[in-house]
């Protein structure tokens, strides 16, 4: 490759096995970045999901876009030598321990599979089951996909929406469907790969930073480049505010402004859908409260400050309902930062990420309420010491719950309410956060940069990596998020490897390649841009002023500056001499400070210059250099009464069985139960390889007929729906805004106390984030909301349970009522308490007669609701109640 002048120069930054990155280069192999000046980097890196992939490849079919032929670790293998590979569904085979021929670009080939065991079951019983349990039935059978490791397949079964690349087609031999494929396609490698990125000079709309390290120089500059040229509007509400709260506030606050504005709809914020999810099981959105706080410290504008207050505290209020968990003081749900495949096992759905307490949901909700406490103070509303104290009990809980004290570290989400265990994971962009908006104290920061695992490539999103089972795709922003924290809190050592990192993945990837989405794109542009302003020259920007603390790794020895920083109605020159984290000096305009604090009410043009030394206290510079790790395959187990076998045992790891809070270990691959001592346990599985631990099994219920109740919602509902054709619609019960919106039906129990009850129900939507909800009352008192998520793309005979609810009952006759709500229609709060004005009469009597003519009023337009795309709505079978 031509590299300018071909001088590339040796000064070394970092060096591994992996590759080499200097002040203007980074090498890996045969391939090569290069900066030659502050303006311009070329590279001849293939951006690519596998650089070199191989033959024997893995892969597995998913029936109706889901993963569910085989159990994990189960999969089929192609073997790239002739023009067709064979498979049987549902048949397994041994994957050779090491690959031994590479697949070359556009490797054209035939995959003919043999499903007529699925054929000849939708024939007998219009229903085949496959071997992790899922049903498929005839009526509803869309389809059968290819997923794998190799471009242009893919792990992750959210790609497969209205994707006929990888979907294979019947031919006229019965039960045999058959896909050409182009493996390894040039087409993937052209699209994603970045090349080459120049610019005349600098930006001059935006603070120029300079350290004469080209590479440094070069990537910051491409940075800023890209954040000038991005479609902001493209990006969703989550992402946005993220890139707000990093950079963008301090770059284009009056921009930001009108950007976070547009994701408010009735004075609340919208959660854009995330993989066909939606608001409650995504519930990220809150994150907007940071980017609101940082344009208000950039602009000090208090028209704007009330204005986010009020959009907070009501899309607090909104949310509250939905997904707070009263008995731990956290919330329920997922965020859109991460992928699903990487963080969640395969068994989970929909309902189980709702029922997840997912770490960086709760961090960005305990921040929210900090963020009111500041803005009530700065607002001289009352509110303030409310919200704090609601701050710090999240918090508290947060390090309480999720911490785990042996490992040093997060875990990314507790399961669920119910089994509370911890995912055994941890999810490095959650970790991060953690740090940065001052969830980790008591030297908790300090322990996950010494602790959390550093590999090659620098910070991964999840560690340990999840089984061979996901692409695994690195985001670089989450690197850059890992380097302010490290900054912020002195380990300088972890500054530089980290940089190292970032300069490798911007050198490589550029910020506009089609490797990442335009979102992640944007982000990681500004997480680079806000290491550099943020953390290592110190720049923090509050109501009151701006404040510098920088930190210098020792490879930037020479001078570096920061020019046309932009603060209000000051315009600020900063220089910072020497490297290390304690400040000799600060200089305004030549004069000494007395600290290094500006007031908000600096005007004009203004030079700060800094000189730094290296601390005596500097000395907390532990990284934890190690390799990446995999998790095992998750435990993929076959109940049968007392016998218990996984169907999925590998013989190098060692597995356990938990029931309740104890814990057997030394199973094998076929058991007997333990004696159970209590009459409701939830029994699950787990693997564990050395250190690595895998995800928890599906959890298993085991009671007796007389500890379970189950309630026939039919007999409580009216009957009868559009949904289903024939005999099966005219017995199923649509719950609905206009069918059934309101069920009520009685319990009676033997003895006062706590019970879990959930739903079978099924949605088969196909609009995205179709989430139909159900608030429950008991004995007239609102308890927690049930949510009933899509299932199955069109999939209406598809059944499974909600998420699980705790309810109080007396002894003898209770009164149990589903109201019909809605998470997803956003501005929904005035019609939910219309709803529930409405049917509080029915909640106080317990009448089944009022339910069922409320039902009857709504039958008239049911199929003109029908036609509605985004109609929420679901099937409900019955309702399952445990004694806790």
């Amino acid at each position: 490759m031509a590299c300018g002048d071909g001088n590339v120069r040796s000064d070394v930054i970092t060096a591994n096995d992996v590759f080499t990155v200097t002040t203007d280069s980074v090498a890996e192999g045969s391939f090569i970045a290069y900066a030659p000046s502050s303006t311009e980097i070329v590279s001849n890196y293939p951006s690519n999901i596998d650089d070199t992939p191989m033959s024997p490849l893995p892969f597995r079919l998913a029936f109706n876009m889901r993963d569910n032929e085989l159990p994990a670790g189960n999969f089929h293998v192609a073997h790239i030598k002739g023009d067709t590979i064979y498979a049987i569904a549902g048949v397994p085979d041994t994957i050779p321990a090491t690959p031994t021929d590479t697949i070359e670009p556009n490797t054209r080939c035939t995959l003919r599979v043999d499903l007529t065991a699925m054929t000849k079951a939708f024939r007998e019983k219009g229903v085949w089951v496959t071997a992790t349990g899922d049903s498929i039935y005839s009526d509803e059978f869309g389809g059968v996909w290819v997923i794998g490791n190799v471009a242009p397949l893919s792990w992750s079964t959210k790609t497969l929406i209205n994707n006929n690349k990888s979907k294979l087609r019947p031919t006229r031999e019965e039960g045999i469907y058959q896909l050409d494929l182009v493996l390894n396609p040039d087409t993937y490698r052209r699209d994603t790969q970045f090349s080459h990125w120049s610019i005349d000079a600098p930006n001059e709309q935006f603070p120029q930073f300079s350290t004469t390290i080209n590479l440094v120089d070069a990537t910051y500059n491409m940075a800023i480049d890209a954040i000038a040229n991005a479609q902001f509007d493209e990006i969703g509400c989550s992402k946005i505010s993220l890139a707000t709260y990093l950079a963008l506030a301090h770059l284009m606050p009056s921009q930001c402004a009108k950007l976070l504005r547009s994701k408010v709809k009735n004075r609340i914020i919208t959660q854009e859908a995330s993989s066909r999810l939606a608001s409650p099981i995504i519930n990220d959105r809150l994150i907007w409260a940071a980017a609101a706080w940082q344009v208000y410290c950039a602009n000090g504008d208090k028209n704007w400050l009330k204005y986010a207050y009020n959009v907070i505290s009501t899309t607090i209020e909104h949310d509250r309902d939905f997904i707070f968990c009263d008995d731990f003081w956290l919330i329920h749900g997922n965020d859109c930062f991460t992928s699903i495949d990487d963080v969640y096992p395969r068994w989970m759905q929909a309902k189980d990420y709702y029922e997840s307490i997912r770490l960086s949901a709760n961090v960005i909700y305990a921040h929210c309420h900090y963020i009111l406490s500041e803005m009530a103070t700065e607002l001289d509303n009352d509110e303030s010491e409310t919200h704090f104290e609601e701050y710090k009990r999240i918090k508290e809980n947060i390090n309480q719950r999720l911490w785990n004290e042996r490992q040093g570290s997060y875990c990314a989400y507790l399961i669920n309410e119910s089994y509370p265990a911890q995912s055994g994971m941890v999810c490095n962009f959650s970790q991060a956060l953690c740090m940065l908006l001052d969830i980790a104290d008591d030297d908790r920061a300090i322990t996950l940069l010494k602790r959390t695992p550093f590999v090659a490539e620098g910070i991964p999103n999840t560690y340990p990596l999840n089984a061979a089972e996901t692409d695994a795709q690195r985001l670089p922003y989450i690197q850059s998020l890992w380097n302010i924290a490290a900054a912020r809190n002195g380990n300088q050592e972890m500054l530089r490897l980290g940089l190292a990192s970032q300069l490798r993945s911007a050198a490589f990837f550029g910020y506009t390649t089609s490797r990442f989405s335009k979102a992640d794109n944007l982000l990681n542009a500004c997480a680079d841009v806000a290491v550099m302003l943020s953390g290592i020259a110190g720049i923090t920007v509050t109501p009151e002023g701006i404040e510098f603390n920088p930190v210098v790794p020792e490879f930037m020895t020479a001078d570096k500056t920061v020019t046309a920083l932009r603060y209000r109605n000051a315009m600020l020159d900063v220089v910072i001499h020497g490297t290390g984290s304690n400040i000799e000096a600060i200089l305004l305009d030549g004069e000494p400070m007395t600290s290094n604090f500006i007031n908000n009410d600096i005007s004009g043009k203004h030079t700060v210059e800094i000189t730094m030394s290296r601390s005596n206290a500097d000395d907390n510079q532990q990284v934890n250099l190690t390799d990446m790790r995999q998790r095992p395959f998750t435990p993929s187990v076959i109940w049968s009464g007392d016998s218990v076998r996984i169907s999925n045992f590998q013989n190098e790891n060692t597995y356990a069985i938990a029931i309740n809070d104890r814990v057997f270990t030394g199973v094998q691959s076929a058991f007997v139960m333990p004696q159970l001592e209590q009459a409701f346990n939830i029994v699950y599985v787990v693997a564990k390889h050395d250190d690595c631990q895998s995800f928890i099994s599906k959890p298993h219920f085991i009671y007796s007929a007389k500890d379970c109740q189950r309630i026939d919602i039919s007999r409580y509902a009216q009957t009868g729906t559009d949904i289903l054709d024939g005999h099966l619609g005219s017995k199923a019960v649509e719950f609905s805004a206009s069918r059934n919106s309101v069920i009520t039906f009685p319990v009676e129990v033997d003895q006062a106390g706590e019970y879990y009850l959930d739903l079978l129900y099924a949605n088969g939507a196909t609009a995205i984030g179709n989430c139909p909800s159900a608030q429950l009352v008991v004995n007239t008192h609102k308890q927690d909301i049930i949510v009933m998520p899509q299932r199955g793309y069109g999939e209406w005979r598809n059944t499974g349970y909600t998420n699980m609810v705790s309810i109080q009952l007396l002894k003898g006759r209770n009164v149990i009522q589903l109201q019909f709500t809605s998470a997803n229609a956003i501005g929904s709060t005035a019609a939910r308490a219309s709803s529930s004005a409405a049917t509080a009469s029915s909640a106080a009597s317990g009448s089944s007669a009022a339910t069922a003519s409320s039902a009857a009023s709504g039958s008239s337009t049911s199929k003109r609701y029908a036609r509605t795309a985004t109609t929420e709505r679901a099937i409900l079978h019955h309702a399952r109640l445990f004694k806790k």
